[in-house]
């Protein structure tokens, strides 16, 4: 591979790489869009991705990344509800 190939070829996934946090960050702006509107629902929603994530060992860090993005009182409940596991 050519030094000019692999720069392209570099470029091209760091612009992918953005594009994705750019879609991510949009994300999580909807979910705490949707958790200020229903935080009760949201609140039962995240406990229940992160009892289904904790069965299929996905990890206990993806799912605290989550409660993180959203804040508040979704941290501390999902800190609890993993701790139990």
């Amino acid at each position: 591979m050519s030094y000019f190939r692999a720069v392209a070829e570099r470029e091209q996934a760091f612009a992918r790489a953005i594009m994705a946090r750019e879609r991510v960050r949009i994300a999580a702006g909807d979910v705490a869009q949707t958790y200020r509107a229903y935080p009760v629902p949201v609140l039962a929603g995240t406990a229940i991705a992160g009892v289904v994530l904790a069965q299929f060992r996905v990890g206990r860090a993806l799912a605290m990344a989550g409660a993180h993005v959203i804040g508040g009182p979704v941290s501390g409940l999902l800190k609890k509800l993993m701790s139990r596991l």
